[in-house]
């Protein structure tokens, strides 16, 4: 949208919307529209509509959870000594979302052709997606940039950002396979 010309666009009647950072249901409700018809991938039973709602609710809990994510990035805005940490779920959007469906549904389909499994999308191959594009999104940050990347307040400057170390394997990993 920032390349093309605002004048040329009015001028041919069209308009360019702008979305911004998914609260809890915007975000239930993009990753339900696009992982809709996609295969779900589980060890248990259940109907892919079950095994959606599942991943559904178990991704939601992990983003936006109260001790659910430890953060990502740590930053200090300008005239202020208190860090404020920034987690996954300040980055998201739409884009994402869709990067990180797609994503993991190329991972379940390269899985499926190595094992010659029933296949799917799973909870983790999505989670892992989701992370990743975060990550890419994490790695891009700078001072200058914040703003581009998640929602600040009007005014608002960063003085410094501080990215916080990540471990090995997701918590969200760690709860589903300790559960399979």
């Amino acid at each position: 949208p920032h390349i093309v010309d605002p004048a040329f666009l009015r001028r041919v009647g069209g308009s360019i919307e702008m979305f911004g950072r998914l609260d809890r249901t915007a975000f239930r409700a993009v990753l339900e529209k696009h992982v809709r018809g996609l295969p779900a991938g589980s060890e248990g039973a259940g109907t892919q509509e079950q095994i959606w709602r599942h991943v559904l609710n178990d991704l939601t809990a992990w983003l936006f959870g109260p001790n659910a994510d430890q953060g990502v990035v740590e930053l200090t805005y300008a005239g202020s000594t208190t860090p404020v940490i920034k987690y996954r779920r300040d980055f998201l959007t739409g884009a994402l979302v869709d990067r990180a469906v797609q994503a993991a549904a190329a991972e379940a389909c390269r899985e499926t052709d190595a094992s010659s499994s029933s296949g799917g999308i799973t909870l983790v191959q999505l989670a892992r997606a989701l992370d990743r594009q975060v990550m890419s999104v994490v790695a891009q940050l700078r001072e200058q940039n914040v703003g581009n990347f998640t929602d600040l307040a009007d005014g608002m400057r960063v003085a410094s950002l501080r990215r916080l170390p990540q471990p090995a394997r997701l918590p969200i990993e760690m709860v589903h396979n300790n559960n399979a």
